[in-house]
């Protein structure tokens, strides 16, 4: 397909993430982390169309520091 990029674009290093790693994203208002955690899984989703053993899962943590949507790879 001419002009269709060999790589999907992402804001999320997905690429860096190997099989049990976490990526950490703070959550900037509290009241929006399913947000952030919807917005995930849909480059989530994206990404798994080149890569398709990519498989993701995240938590909300509420800690000290903030919120964060924990990602975790599960494949």
């Amino acid at each position: 397909m001419k002009g269709a990029s060999l790589r999907p674009r992402t804001k999320y290093p997905f690429e860096k993430l190997e099989v049990g790693d976490a990526l950490y994203i703070k959550v900037l208002r509290p009241d929006i982390p399913n947000n952030v955690s919807a917005r995930v899984h849909n480059a989530a989703r994206r990404y798994r169309k080149h890569f398709p053993e990519f498989l993701i899962t995240t938590q909300t943590q509420n800690t000290d520091e903030g919120c964060f949507v924990v990602v975790f790879r599960v494949a």
